[in-house]
């Protein structure tokens, strides 16, 4: 079968290299340029089918770049080792960084499957809300308990390695303050000050997704896949169910006011259901204000990531970003709060 090499200036020409280094396969080639992978707003990722791969390699496979390293080496090494424990994730294949550019990059299995909510629009999504009601509150808290319940020392000792400061709470907090005080924002600033005065209890450190949303979980024939790893870390349980309540109770959706009243109704009881299966799969327990405590937490994150976006690109995030659609709804609970 012929080679066929993307050309030199695209960015899986330069992965397939390091990768035939990494692996030792001077014979390792794409069958035809890998495509864009849609769905990341954060990394760059395409698929690709591979010729001469080492014989445990799937044909299939995706690319991820990164565009910041500390974070790339994080997020590879926490689904790399999750994978390895037996969660459902994509394996890590060969990871590194790109000579002369210095871009991380990771080669990964490809999973065939869909969504959550996937094609729900119109017609389709009103019938479909009794099984929504029913099925996603019920994946998303059983994989979530699922992952809480691997044991993180191993995990650990690599992340001290390879990102310093990804477990445990007070490193995580240190990086939301120098972030906010680099841009100035000051009403971040006050926000986390203000949330600093009262810790939330305390409780075992687990792995945590920190992003576990419905399009992150892809159902396939062998079950549910949990994907994108970007904000995973070692944390207070309640991290991860914060973060997953806070973005069903805020649906990033735009919509006249009387709709909007009844999604952001269902989207509460979604919310309600969610923290319940994740009980009943053996989750963590925890009180209403640590739960309230870690969601300003991540509205603070989430806005944050909006200001870092347009420091570094000096625009919005993209219109369809949902970030951008529940800031200014964060913005309010915070106010609320203080």
């Amino acid at each position: 079968m012929t080679d066929a090499t993307p050309p030199v200036n695209h960015p899986t020409a330069a992965v397939m290299d390091a990768v035939r280094l990494r692996c030792d396969r001077p014979a390792i080639a794409w069958q035809a340029t890998p495509t864009p992978l849609a769905g990341g707003f954060w990394a760059e990722m395409w698929v690709g089918d591979l010729v001469g791969g080492p014989e445990d390699w799937p044909t299939r496979v995706v690319v991820r770049m990164a565009p910041d390293l500390a974070s790339a080496q994080r997020e590879t090494s926490i689904q790399a080792a999750v994978a390895a424990l037996g969660f459902p994730t994509p394996p890590i294949r060969a990871s590194g960084v790109i000579a002369g550019s210095g871009r991380p990059w990771n080669v990964m299995d490809f999973v065939d499957g869909r969504p959550l909510l996937d094609g729900l629009d119109g017609v389709a999504a009103i019938r479909a809300l009794p099984r929504i009601a029913r099925e996603l509150p019920e994946h998303l808290g059983a994989m979530m308990a699922r992952l809480h319940a691997l044991p993180t020392s191993e995990l650990r000792v690599d992340l001290d390695a390879v990102a310093p400061g990804t477990a445990g709470l007070d490193g995580y907090v240190e990086y939301l303050g120098l972030e906010i005080d680099r841009l100035h924002s000051t009403r971040l600033r006050t926000a986390l000050d203000a949330l600093m005065h009262d810790g939330p209890e305390p409780a075992p450190d687990v792995i945590c997704h920190g992003d576990l949303h419905p399009f992150n979980v892809l159902l396939t024939a062998e079950g549910p896949f949990v994907i994108d790893w970007t904000a995973a870390r070692i944390a207070h349980p309640a991290y991860d169910v914060a973060c997953t309540s806070l973005l069903l109770e805020v649906p990033p959706l735009i919509a006249p006011a009387p709709v909007d009243r009844v999604v952001r109704g269902a989207a509460r009881v979604l919310a309600r259901r969610f923290r319940s299966r994740y009980r009943a799969h053996g989750g963590a327990v925890f009180s209403e204000s640590t739960l309230r405590w870690f969601q300003d937490l991540a509205s603070i994150r989430i806005l944050l990531e909006v200001e870092q976006w347009r420091a570094r690109e000096g625009v919005d995030p993209p219109a369809g970003h949902p970030w951008l659609m529940m800031a200014p709804t964060l913005e309010a609970r915070l106010a609320s709060r203080r």
